[in-house]
């Protein structure tokens, strides 16, 4: 991969932030505020407004380094037979319109990143779609945020389409999907099925976000079986009063995927909270299958974490 390193922009950012707010670390001379760094996934041409909102959100409470990560739309130039080069026009014009709209992606992008004193620097990827681009991203970062409706919609209509399911799975640290129309949510809902994804994820979103742990919370347990208790659920509860001020738990009988959907649907003020995406021994309570129909209807934000 050839990594372009576009624009930094680090112009008093510090200064303009509350005093709270001024970490500061020396690294050879340089004055570093201490922040976490989110990686913003754009796949050129559909910028993502909603992930952006919930970024400018976080900056008034927990200041944050945003990478713009551009991920060039697939070059079908390459893709064209050397025997229908008399032919090639029309593509490589059709190539050149998409890069120019990666472009203009990114001038919105150092705009609304100035425009709202947020420290950016800007990464455009390799010229042809290369998951471990974006993966390499993610080793380095603490959240990856992206467009629950648009990443890669050009190429397969509806999401989550197999380009958004590769970011996912290949994600090296948490991914946030946001729909387009975010607004601030105020409940919490995390998903728990006694397995150790679970707790990874409610574990790493205590860590990203505190400042959203006040907020009312619920931790739901699906059990089919209709077992006695929750599994393990004095561990749980010793851990998750520690650090959530507003906690509840239920426990269903019935069937807790289609009572999330539907709660989902008529909530949107909540955040979901789940585990694993596509990975071995995941409970039959948050699947793959469930996370991509919530992830289809693009109603509520979803934090996936896994190993």
């Amino acid at each position: 991969m050839q990594l372009k390193l576009i624009h930094v922009i680090c112009n008093d950012v510090v200064n303009h932030l509350p005093t709270s707010f001024q970490v500061i670390h020396l690294i050879n001379d340089h004055k570093i505020t201490i922040m976490k760094k989110i990686i913003f996934a754009c796949d050129g041409k559909n910028f993502p407004k909603g992930a952006f909102e919930f970024v400018k959100e976080m900056q008034q409470t927990d200041p944050v380094f945003l990478t713009g990560a551009f991920l060039y739309p697939v070059n079908f130039e390459e893709f064209l037979p050397n025997v229908f080069a008399v032919y090639a026009g029309p593509v490589v014009e059709f190539v050149e319109e998409e890069k120019a709209e990666v472009k203009k992606s990114i001038r919105h992008f150092e705009e609304q990143c100035q425009l709202n004193g947020i420290e950016y620097v800007v990464h455009v990827e390799s010229n042809s779609w290369n998951i471990n681009d974006l993966a390499k991203e993610t080793r380095f970062a603490d959240l990856l945020v992206m467009s629950e409706e648009l990443f890669c919609t050009y190429l397969e209509g509806s999401e989550p389409n197999a380009f958004m399911q590769q970011a996912i799975h290949k994600a090296e640290c948490p991914v946030l999907l946001l729909p387009e129309d975010y607004t601030s949510f105020k409940r919490i809902v995390i998903a728990y099925d006694g397995k150790r994804e679970s707790m990874f994820a409610l574990r790493q979103f205590c860590g990203l976000f505190p400042q959203y742990t006040n907020l009312e919370t619920k931790i739901v347990y699906a059990d089919p079986d209709d077992t006695d208790e929750i599994p393990e659920m004095s561990y749980l509860e010793e851990y998750a009063a520690r650090h959530f001020s507003n906690l509840d738990f239920e426990k269903l009988s019935f069937n807790g995927k289609k009572y999330l959907k539907t709660w989902a649907g008529e909530n949107n003020d909540i955040l979901l909270v789940c585990g694993s995406y596509s990975r071995p021994g995941i409970s039959t309570f948050i699947n793959k299958s469930f996370t991509e129909e919530l992830i289809h209807e693009h109603r509520i934000p979803l934090f996936i974490a896994h190993h």
